[in-house]
């Protein structure tokens, strides 16, 4: 999308345009809206993926030990924000 060239028109990022007319019409502030939708998506993640670890455990104690590994593995990072290490 990004050319002088001419080219026939191409709908392109509809999730964030979808996100911006939604957020006009509740009157939120556009990182707001974002926000919200990262942390639904995030929610939805969560939910799918556990899941998916239900049809390969069946224990439950199996399933939760696998849905903390699932949920803390991209780190322990976030913890060292509040004391504002690691921070650019």
């Amino acid at each position: 999308p990004f050319t002088s060239e001419p080219h026939d028109g191409a709908l392109v990022y509809t999730f964030y345009l979808a996100l911006g007319h939604l957020a006009a019409a509740l009157g939120l502030p556009i990182p707001v809206m974002y926000h919200l939708a990262r942390i639904c998506a995030g929610l939805f993640l969560l939910l799918v993926a556990y899941q998916f670890i239900t049809r390969f455990f069946d224990r439950v104690r199996a399933r939760r030990a696998a849905f903390l590994l699932l949920g803390f593995s991209s780190g322990l990072g976030w913890l060292a924000a509040p004391l504002g290490l690691f921070t650019a």
